[in-house]
């Protein structure tokens, strides 16, 4: 018996008997484990709790009366993003792009993303053109693949055509590394803050390398210089490198869950 949603589970009192269950599931003891079944469900991976009830207690009802147990916790191992890509830019700006993204664990339940991975083509492709944070472009092509692994994974292929990816000035391009990681919206600052404050739900990371090929005749005029960041809420990496007309951008995020004092 679990306290099943997003947020509820740290509304559990655990030192106080009473009703505060609103879902069941099954447990089977194994020898060196035990695995979950969610019975509800006819899509999710067997053993796989997501965030709907898992890292919670749960009510077990054994032979020998209830035990108060923990579900399974997914940690940064298991929550990850992992992004490939490769861009060529033509000398007006556009650009052809192959990416590929893996969604893993609590990243591939962020947006539905493991329910659109089993919808049909149409409506993946129109979720994509919705998902998808680029100013124009199209997709040529997609797949969407599901593991469903203890540890689901959904792994995201695009093709893609962006028009003015880099802006052109007179001789020169100017471009934004960053290709679909971009945050949109920042907190707003407060002085005099009189909340703690919640970063996240849970512990996951980021990595993307992107991969730009210039056109010919050009190369990189300026190189931002690189970032390393860390704090108590996670870390932040962002380098360029370069050679020949290959310009890769490699970022790394890995953001820590936890309510943080005022």
């Amino acid at each position: 018996m679990i306290k099943a949603g997003k947020t509820e589970k740290d509304d559990f009192i655990p030192n106080f008997p009473s009703s505060q269950f609103n879902h069941i599931v099954l447990c089977v003891p194994l020898e060196r484990d035990t695995t979950w079944l969610e019975c509800t469900s006819q899509s999710q991976a067997v053993g796989y709790m997501g965030d709907f009830t898992g890292d919670r207690y749960a009510l077990a009802i054994t032979p020998e009366g209830g035990k108060l147990i923990r579900t399974p916790r997914y940690t940064r191992k298991d929550n990850f993003l992992h992004r490939k890509a490769e861009v060529q830019i033509s000398a007006e700006g556009h650009a052809t792009a192959q990416v590929r993204t893996q969604y893993s664990g609590l990243q591939q339940d962020e947006g539905y993303i493991d329910r659109y991975a089993t919808f049909a083509p149409d409506e993946q492709k129109k979720w994509l053109y919705e998902k998808i944070k680029l100013a124009n472009f199209e997709i040529k092509s997609f797949q969407l693949t599901r593991q469903k692994t203890r540890i689901p994974v959904v792994t995201e292929n695009l093709s893609l055509q962006i028009n003015a990816l880099a802006a052109k000035s007179g001789k020169r391009l100017f471009l934004q590394p960053n290709l679909l990681s971009k945050w949109e919206v920042l907190p707003a600052e407060m002085e005099n803050r009189r909340s703690a404050v919640e970063v996240s739900l849970y512990d996951y990371v980021d990595n993307d390398t992107i991969q730009f090929q210039l056109p010919e005749g050009y190369f990189l005029e300026h190189k931002p210089e690189d970032v390393a960041f860390k704090s108590a809420f996670g870390e932040y990496q962002a380098s360029v490198k370069f050679e020949g007309r290959t310009v890769t951008y490699i970022r790394k995020m890995s953001v820590n869950r936890g309510s943080f004092p005022k």
